[in-house]
């Protein structure tokens, strides 16, 4: 409570409008500045005195041309990005100065994100002169997936001496969606051509290879879809039709379940299935997501893509039961596959039919997300 408490003191503008840090080289200096004090109070030589003087103004004129340098920055966010976890993303900043006499000087603009782990990687504005804005592009690295909280936007400099960084704190909370991290190594189209028999037609034209059917020529058809025997039988122009590849179902159901806690492997499998997902996005399937989380729901697979990835970046890991074994079987045995069973472990799930397949991250050789 204390700690809530004391993070809320330090990130109100009211309390501190300017957030102040050390450096490196000021942690160095006012060490070095405490000892001459010391060195010149013992010995009351003059010289030391003249010495720690100097140093005390360095500060002085470090405060003040900070103060003038960040002033008038405005710091705002451009919107928020997709993000996978162990991914860097690029996230647009915008940095304006306000004021009508003074520039700023090395200026730079991050999120205020309290999650440890999060990496930030902000870009440097020189020189900003009165009235002038800069878009900054900043690379954001989150460790893993969940929602990650960010107060707002952190305008900070370091001019002119490096010694501190003083920064201006602006209040726009959000919440940064991290889907689970991508592996490598991972090609969805021989786990595809694992499954038994072929996945359910898309029961409707397209572009494809499969015929389909014969219809009325039309204006526009391409000529080399001319059906010639259909054509001279009825005695009017027809073109061949075919299927459209483009909604054929996969569905995919990620066990989200750990044996004797191991949520490493559980990790890996969830981190499998967004792998999958994102690979038949690109291809001629259409996939859908199930997770022992939606069993039981209207509607137990998810098909839109920020939906399914948005479930993967939130769904728990629960501990594998008697029940989660029941809730998996029972969904494979309701709905029709093909079914791509992502488990974490090998044994946890037996394949129950021919157009049911069961894969590990194991199986695919998945690392740790890179």
């Amino acid at each position: 409570m204390k700690s809530r408490v004391l993070r809320r003191l330090v990130r109100s503008n009211r309390v501190l409008p300017r957030k102040l840090r050390f450096t490196r080289e000021g942690k160095y200096f006012v060490l070095i500045a405490f000892g001459m004090g010391f060195a010149a109070i013992n010995t009351g030589n003059n010289l030391l005195y003249l010495l720690l003087g100097m140093l005390l103004s360095i500060i002085l004129l470090s405060g003040f041309l900070s103060e003038a340098a960040i002033h008038n920055a405005v710091g705002r966010r451009l919107g928020l990005v997709e993000a996978f976890a162990g991914a860097p993303v690029e996230l647009g900043l915008e940095v304006r100065n306000t004021g009508r006499r003074f520039s700023g000087y090395s200026l730079r603009a991050r999120e205020h994100i309290e999650v440890d782990g999060v990496q930030q990687a902000p870009r440097v504005v020189f020189h900003l002169p009165p009235g002038a804005t800069r878009t900054l592009p900043l690379s954001l690295t989150f460790p893993s997936r969940g929602r990650v909280r960010t107060y707002g936007v952190r305008v900070e400099t370091e001019f002119p001496f490096s010694l501190f960084e003083k920064a201006r704190l602006f209040e726009a909370p959000a919440e940064f969606v991290v889907w689970p991290g991508l592996l490598p190594g991972v090609a969805v189209e021989p786990l595809l051509r694992r499954l038994a028999g072929e996945a359910e037609s898309a029961n409707r034209a397209g572009r494809g290879l499969d015929p389909w059917g014969v219809r009325d020529f039309r204006v526009g058809d391409p000529p080399n879809r001319m059906h010639w025997k259909a054509t001279a039988k009825r005695g009017r122009p027809m073109v061949r039709e075919f299927e459209d590849l483009q909604g054929r179902e996969v569905r995919v159901l990620v066990v989200n379940a750990s044996v004797d806690g191991r949520h490493e492997a559980a990790e890996r499998a969830i981190s499998l299935a967004a792998t999958v997902l994102e690979g038949l996005r690109d291809g001629e399937y259409r996939p859908r997501l199930a997770s022992l989380d939606t069993w039981g729901a209207p509607q137990p697979t998810l098909h839109e893509r920020a939906r399914m990835l948005t479930h993967l970046a939130d769904v728990p890991v629960h501990p594998w039961t008697d029940d989660a074994r029941a809730h998996v079987d029972d969904l494979l045995a309701t709905h029709a596959g093909p079914w791509l069973v992502v488990a974490p472990e090998a044994g946890m799930v037996a394949p129950s039919g021919e157009r049911v397949l069961v894969v590990t991250p194991d199986d695919v050789g998945a690392g740790v997300p890179a």
